[in-house]
């Protein structure tokens, strides 16, 4: 199977919903040449840590550029 970008950013955002400390979470996923790029807000530093843990733990990902912001 050969990774694209389309798949990358399918991979994450499907994983996300799957994942209960991310339900309350707006995260917006970009991938371009392999580069996951990260922006929106999370809920706590919790879900920020686990949400970079499962774009590096994806298939694929040469580099995380992470643009998320706590909600305070």
């Amino acid at each position: 199977m050969k990774i694209t970008d389309a798949w990358i950013t399918t991979s994450i955002k499907t994983r996300f919903m799957g994942e209960d400390a991310l339900r309350e979470s707006t995260i917006d996923v970009d991938t371009d040449r392999h580069v996951v790029t990260l922006s929106g807000t999370v809920v706590s530093e919790a879900a920020h840590e686990k949400a970079l843990d499962i774009v590096k733990d994806t298939d694929g990902v040469n580099k995380i550029v992470d643009n998320l912001t706590v909600k305070k």
